[in-house]
């Protein structure tokens, strides 16, 4: 089990927890487990099961995306696309600047 991966997987369900006024006797109740469970998964100790993610995601549109690594989803598809398009305009402007400077400083272009 990667310990990093389940340390921030269960620092966010804690966080999710907290905002939602959930106690961790509440949280556990809603999978069937113990509070030490919940303890164990905050604290990195176990990696919280995909079914509960998937309830997360059912009940709470919690996303996959957020669970597992943090990030949090753009508003649509759209935007992300958007944003994608913009990123890749600019790296291919980043590689259009250095082919240039390459060629300027190959030998027999001084």
């Amino acid at each position: 089990m990667n310990n990093e991966l389940s340390k921030g997987i269960g620092a966010r369900i804690k966080v999710f927890r907290q905002e939602h006024n959930m106690t961790q006797q509440d949280f556990a109740d809603m999978f069937g487990m113990s509070k030490v469970w919940v303890h164990s998964v905050e604290k990195g100790r176990h990696m919280l099961p995909i079914e509960c993610m998937r309830v997360l995601k059912g009940r709470f549109g919690m996303s996959y995306d957020y669970i597992i690594d943090g990030e949090t989803p753009p508003a649509n598809e759209s935007d992300y696309l958007k944003d994608r398009v913009k990123e890749l305009s600019q790296m291919n402007s980043l590689l259009h600047e250095h082919v240039s400077l390459l060629k300027a400083s190959a030998p027999g272009n001084h």
